[in-house]
């Protein structure tokens, strides 16, 4: 099947545009150990927790191209300025896919 001209311009226009105005250099490492370069996108929010919502949490998330494959389980490498260790975020669930990126819930290991 051909592709679209919406895919098009996801794929060659929005999603690189996203990536170079929010996203951050990391190295994705998946269950096999393999290390790729990868652009993603860090962002804390807070969310309701409890039964009833009855208090917020703050909650990380990562989102990148859907071609990267990243699944639970896999890690992210990202450089700090501040400090001389890299900081690793782990995948424990995938909050949203769209076909073009996925979103997924980190946590700081």
């Amino acid at each position: 099947m051909a592709e679209s001209l919406f895919d098009s311009i996801m794929r060659n226009t929005a999603i690189p545009a996203l990536e170079a105005a929010f996203g951050i250099a990391a190295t994705h490492i998946n269950s096999y150990g393999d290390e790729i370069s990868v652009t993603i996108i860090l962002q804390s929010e807070l969310v309701p927790t409890g039964e009833f919502g009855e208090r917020m949490e703050v909650r990380y998330t990562i989102e990148l191209d859907k071609s990267m494959a990243a699944s639970v389980g896999d890690t992210f490498s990202v450089e700090n300025d501040s400090i001389p260790y890299p900081t690793i975020w782990k995948i424990t669930q995938l909050l949203a896919d769209d076909g073009y990126l996925q979103k997924f819930a980190v946590i700081e290991e």
